[in-house]
């Protein structure tokens, strides 16, 4: 009977002991270890790794023990962020930018108190006299009082 003794590799489980097949384990499910019969589910803010044989970080986190199978993923800080699957570190927002809370877009990077940014994804520039921006965004700066 081929099949029936050879265990399934990581990321495959057998349904039952008889001579079946190995099959992926479905999603949201991994399996790092080989000769199982069933799956685990991720963590939370992971999904399995395309050979379902661990889990890895979604975007907007990173992860915080890369020698874990299970992965220990952790929300990005305030002003960084994190636009990619399995990073062990996020990356810091653009000079004069800031993020409030994880994101995977520095786009979610905004120009901070006193900085204006002129065009999408571009670089904050300060503001010009007798203008003031007293909040962070990408919004445009006021005229101060006369």
């Amino acid at each position: 009977m081929e099949g029936a003794c050879e265990p399934c590799h990581p990321g495959t489980v057998k349904a039952s002991t008889e001579n079946a097949a190995c099959s992926a384990c479905p999603a949201m499910y991994f399996q790092d270890q080989s000769g199982r019969n069933a799956c685990d589910s991720c963590g939370v803010a992971s999904v399995p790794a395309p050979d379902h044989a661990r889990c890895v970080c979604q975007p907007g986190h990173y992860e915080k023990d890369e020698a874990n199978s299970l992965a220990d993923c952790a929300p990005c800080p305030a002003d960084t962020f994190q636009p990619a699957y399995n990073e062990s570190s996020c990356t810091p927002c653009p000079p004069h930018k800031r993020s409030v809370r994880s994101t995977e877009l520095e786009a979610e990077c905004h120009c901070e108190r006193g900085w204006h940014e002129e065009e999408s994804l571009g670089p904050c520039v300060s503001c010009a006299d007798n203008k003031y921006k007293d909040y962070v965004s990408h919004g445009d700066f006021d005229d101060c009082a006369a």
